[in-house]
């Protein structure tokens, strides 16, 4: 099957819990590759200033910290840009911090291949 690319778009959201944390993540299905060129996060009527912390790879955890912001809410970062995403590998958004039951996005953009084989 040959490589065919087209413009990636996605979004994901979660509900901050008791604490006003919470986790989002994306990631490509068998035989995709993804190239995220931005992430961004917001939290629509924000009272709570959150930190939002981006990750790539199997799991949020310090090997796979990307970026970070101090204001979780309407920012976006680029360095995702050098690191391509396949089967069992995510971007994870996780905020901390922010207002309790509020909802969080994590929106991507970029190129995703299909015909990709790892």
């Amino acid at each position: 099957m040959p490589l065919r690319r087209q413009p990636l778009k996605f979004a994901a959201t979660v509900i901050l819990d008791g604490s006003g944390n919470g986790t989002a993540s994306l990631g490509p299905n068998v035989g995709q590759r993804w190239i995220v060129r931005t992430a961004s996060v917001n939290i629509p009527n924000a009272v709570a200033i959150p930190q939002c912390n981006i990750y790539m790879g199997a799991a949020p955890i310090p090997a796979e910290f990307i970026d970070g912001t101090w204001t979780g809410n309407m920012d976006s970062t680029s360095k995702t840009n050098s690191y391509p995403l396949t089967h069992g590998e995510k971007i994870w958004a996780v905020w901390t911090a922010g207002d309790v039951g509020a909802t969080a996005t994590l929106n991507i953009t970029g190129w995703q291949d299909t015909g990709y084989a790892r």
